[in-house]
């Protein structure tokens, strides 16, 4: 899809590329892996033909791709095809619904599996599509004996069993973009441009938006320059968009039951901000430090 053509989407362990033929030879050594070819249900297809399919993921309307990269790699220097470690797609198949998306993952590196970035590549392609292409339905077709996949979506993503196929062998689960599905997809990124000079000294990969784009939003929400916190102003080197405060609504005080306020309620907490992403807002949630930060994504296996 043309779409993503340019985008970059920046998460926090992985980083989501377009598709480009630089990357074509790399994953067509993927699809050599049997256990992959049977995990996705996929052909093993000659190079030639992988630089045909890489040409119609870019043009075709129907179809959206990232290459998945190691977040830490790229941070370390590496370059994107050393970086890649799977891809994420989405595929608009249903005549009758234009705001439903079959989505899919792969983790192909074995090194980069149980470390939580499946569930990060398919919450930032959700946030992504549900932003810029209006999708608010998610499924998600699973082989029956693919059972770490079914986990994945299950546990980790939180999709519901929909159906089972006896034909295909397969089962069918589904996500929408509800408040559940909202809390789902609570992942902090940034949408990035590539740097056409990062080869050369003291360049970074990708660059943010410029300025005024990305602080767009915050002009209007805040307003009230005496309560302003400088801690909190969007950083361009983190991996959110933007900060806003308060509920749509103030909350209501409280009363006592004659309808008077009571003096003796416990004032209320101070509110908390608020990250907003990809169209999607959530609570941000109080750092806590462990001394060591385990991944207990077990079920983030290639399907």
């Amino acid at each position: 899809m043309r779409l993503n053509e340019k985008v970059v989407v920046y998460g926090t362990r992985v980083i989501l590329v377009p598709y480009e033929k630089d990357h074509v030879e790399k994953y067509h050594n993927w699809m050599k892996d049997q256990d992959i070819l049977e995990a996705t249900a996929s052909e093993p297809l000659s190079l030639e033909k992988e630089y045909e399919m890489q040409e119609s993921w870019r043009r075709d309307e129907d179809k959206l791709t990232f290459i998945v990269l190691s977040a830490e790699k790229i941070e370390s220097g590496s370059s994107e095809k050393e970086a890649m470690i799977g891809d994420v797609n989405l595929f608009l198949n249903d005549p009758e619904d234009d705001q439903a998306g079959e989505i899919e993952v792969m983790i192909a590196e074995k090194e980069a599996r149980q470390k939580g970035c499946a569930t990060e590549a398919v919450k930032l392609m959700m946030g992504y599509c549900y932003d810029k292409i209006h999708v608010s339905r998610f499924i998600a077709k699973i082989g029956k004996h693919n059972l770490k996949s079914y986990s994945l979506f299950k546990n980790k993503l939180k999709f519901r069993f929909e159906s089972e196929s006896e034909i295909f062998e397969e089962f069918t689960m589904e996500l929408f973009m509800d408040e559940k599905g909202r809390k789902v997809v609570n992942v902090p990124f940034q949408e990035l441009v590539r740097n056409t000079k990062w080869n050369e000294i003291d360049q970074k990969p990708y660059l943010p938006p410029a300025a005024n784009q990305l602080l767009e939003e915050q002009s209007s929400e805040r307003k009230d320059e005496d309560n302003k916190d400088s801690s909190l102003e969007p950083d361009p080197e983190k991996m959110f968009l933007c900060v806003k405060y308060g509920d749509d609504e103030e909350e209501a005080e409280e009363t006592t039951g004659d309808g008077y306020a009571d003096d003796s309620a416990p004032a209320p907490k101070p509110k908390k901000p608020k990250l907003q992403y990809g169209g999607i807002r959530v609570i941000e949630k109080e750092e806590k430090t462990q001394k060591n930060e385990i991944f207990d994504d077990e079920f983030d296996q290639v399907w």
